[in-house]
């Protein structure tokens, strides 16, 4: 099967960023019960789920070009390529449409865990669980 590069790039970022936001999530349930309730950082905490939330429907909405044999599309879906639109306007999707929005929607609400995690600092962090 011939298809671009960006393809297998998004699919190895997403794979990545799902065991990155696993982690972030278990590493940040941890942090937040070792810390005082009134500090910034666990107010953005218990807001973390709204803004990912906001990014998976956002996520439903991006759209890239790409080019398969010389034909442009349009594909939907950030890091898991959902459904290809040709220039005719017809979709292209298959058995792993669904899936692949459901892990979108996944890695998306898992974001803002990750940004959470990699900005508390990590002297502070506790590392025994």
């Amino acid at each position: 099967m011939n298809v671009p590069a960006t393809f297998w790039v998004s699919l190895i970022v997403g794979f990545i960023m799902s065991a990155l936001g696993g982690v972030a999530l278990y590493r940040n349930r941890i942090t937040t019960k070792s810390m005082a309730t009134n500090t910034t950082w666990r107010l953005a905490y218990r807001w973390r789920l709204l803004f990912g939330f906001v990014l998976a429907i956002a996520s439903t909405f991006i759209w890239y070009p790409i080019s398969i044999h010389g034909e442009q599309f349009k594909a939907l879906g950030v890091p898991f390529q959902i459904m290809l639109f040709d220039a005719a306007g017809k979709d292209y999707i298959g058995l792993l449409t669904m899936p692949s929005f459901f892990a979108n929607v996944m890695i998306w609400l898992l974001v803002p865990d990750l940004v959470l995690w990699l900005s508390y600092p990590a002297g502070k962090r506790n590392v025994d669980g």
